[in-house]
């Protein structure tokens, strides 16, 4: 079974999330056939490598990517826990998309943002130099 299992996974550095490269479910998590049932391919990864998951308890990923098999991006809590979490993240990350300016006032427009990472994080370019210019001027940058 284990063999079949690290069949599916891209692995990383130990920071890095484990991508499962099978089957995904239609909530996005990973899924295959194990002791002839549908086993959820992070608690697989979890109980092989740190502990059983104890009964009554969901793992969630600290991640927030449901494709993950990092054992060490996972953490057993309750659905309470779970569920408040992903909701204060959600929560999160749509005020942030919600800004029309950075913390300083300046407009968050094309010309004035800076956008990279995975998840699409903004930066304002007027604050950046800003930043910049105070950095020279002291000789650290």
């Amino acid at each position: 079974m284990e063999e079949k299992f690290w069949r599916r996974v891209q692995l990383a550095d130990a920071l890095d999330c484990w991508l499962w490269l099978g089957k995904i479910n239609d909530s996005g998590y990973g899924i295959f056939s194990c002791y002839g049932k549908e086993c959820r391919a992070h608690r697989f990864s979890y109980e092989l490598l740190v502990a059983e998951i104890p009964p009554g308890l969901q793992t969630d990923h600290l991640c927030r990517n449901r494709a993950c098999v990092n054992p060490y991006h996972l953490e057993p809590v309750t659905l309470a826990v779970n569920t408040a979490r992903g909701n204060f993240v959600q929560a999160a990350i749509a005020e942030r998309r919600g800004r029309t300016h950075c913390k300083n006032g300046h407009l968050f427009d094309e010309e004035n943002t800076r956008v990279f990472g995975a998840k699409n994080y903004r930066a304002c370019r007027t604050c950046q130099r800003e930043t910049m210019r105070g950095r020279r001027r002291q000789g650290i940058a």
